[in-house]
């Protein structure tokens, strides 16, 4: 009894909700999508040898076509804006997609082409990976790369720690990032790489909130636990 107690809860438990990191996989890309960028929490600021004070780090923003999923999004275009609120129609193309779509529907692809784009996409997915194991006080440096790849600013001849972090994505072995969750979100009114929002990277991973059919099984697991004990107390 105690071994189909154990199955049945075991059971009940994989039906259970997950609260484990989950990667959110996109069947492909998505095109001309609506979404709504909510901005819950700032990020911390830094200035650059220009003047340039921007938000860095990974931003806490929300889009609405994710909603099952927390969303990391790190701002890759220096030329255009976002605010809290905004609402237009983006692509949203993945890392792991061809180059010709990187090229068609991307800011950098459109400029440089597939190929190139994509490289220049991986860099900056591989200096995001270094803000969760890098000094806070590093974060203006690897941000700044990041604009710098994408924007061509902040300048690197003004800002040494920004040409360190370039330095370093130079020399990296680009075929160890992880492309999977990576995803490039680009403004339809982009045109020739010029126009429209913000673009942005997102590693879309988080916890997964589950399907309604979920909570059935888990439910049906534990009225069968119920009825075994039942049946227990009744022998």
């Amino acid at each position: 009894m105690r071994r189909l107690f154990a199955a049945v809860a075991a059971a009940a438990l994989l039906a259970a909700p997950q609260t484990a990191a989950a990667q959110l996989a996109l069947p492909g890309n998505v095109t001309n999508t609506n979404v709504t960028i909510n901005t819950p929490l700032s990020a911390p600021e830094a200035t650059y040898a220009e003047g340039i004070r921007e938000p860095i780090g990974p931003l806490d923003l929300q889009f609405n076509m994710f909603a099952k999923t927390l969303v990391q999004a790190f701002c890759v275009d220096l030329d255009n804006g976002y605010f809290n609120g905004m609402n237009y129609n983006v692509n949203v193309t993945l890392l792991s997609s061809s180059s010709a779509d990187i090229g068609l529907l991307t800011r950098q692809g459109q400029v440089l082409g597939g190929g190139s784009a994509f490289t220049k996409y991986v860099q900056m997915a591989w200096l995001v990976d270094n803000f969760a194991t890098a000094d806070v006080s590093e974060w203006a440096g690897i941000q700044g790369a990041i604009w710098n790849i994408g924007s061509g600013k902040p300048s690197a001849a003004l800002n040494s720690n920004v040409m360190s972090w370039l330095t370093k994505v130079s020399l990296a072995d680009l075929t160890k990032v992880n492309l999977a969750g990576w995803a490039v979100v680009t403004d339809v009114n982009t045109a020739n790489g010029l126009g429209g929002g913000q673009e942005f990277m997102v590693r879309a991973v988080g916890t997964v909130v589950p399907e309604p059919s979920t909570y059935a099984l888990l439910g049906t697991g534990l009225l069968g636990l119920g009825m075994i004990a039942r049946r227990r107390r009744s022998v």
